[in-house]
């Protein structure tokens, strides 16, 4: 089964050819002060759990996601635990209660080669 018939391939092209794009630019390598607006467990494209956090970056009113996943050496439990850590969640016993503590947390999103991930906010450790 296709995912989409010809015509609306031609219709999608013909919009593509006429767009001007969004003026969306690609944020610079750099750390932005964010509040995590919410936490999802998921899988990705591949079928593996990950967790994506949905952030607000702070001074340019934009939101980012961040995707926690495994990597070659660590779980994706171990992975999204680490950062609750380091976002200061020590006691939280359940996901329903990290989830709990992360949302409305201020940290920082480190945007380092076009990946996103968080750090604990120099706000917070002040």
């Amino acid at each position: 089964m296709e995912l989409f018939t010809e015509a609306e391939l031609a219709a999608i092209e013909k919009d593509f050819k006429a767009s001007k794009g969004t003026g969306f630019k690609n944020l610079e390598d750099g750390i932005y002060p964010a509040t995590i607006l919410d936490v999802e467990l998921t899988r990705s494209k591949k079928g593996n759990p990950m967790f994506v956090v949905t952030t607000q970056l702070q001074a340019i009113n934009k939101t980012q996601k961040v995707f926690i996943v495994e990597s070659k050496n660590t779980s994706v439990v171990d992975r999204f635990k680490a950062v609750a850590m380091e976002l200061g969640d020590t006691t939280s016993e359940s996901l329903a209660d990290t989830y709990e503590y992360l949302e409305g947390l201020h940290c920082d999103v480190v945007i380092d080669k076009g990946f996103a991930s968080i750090k604990a906010s120099k706000m917070m450790s002040m």
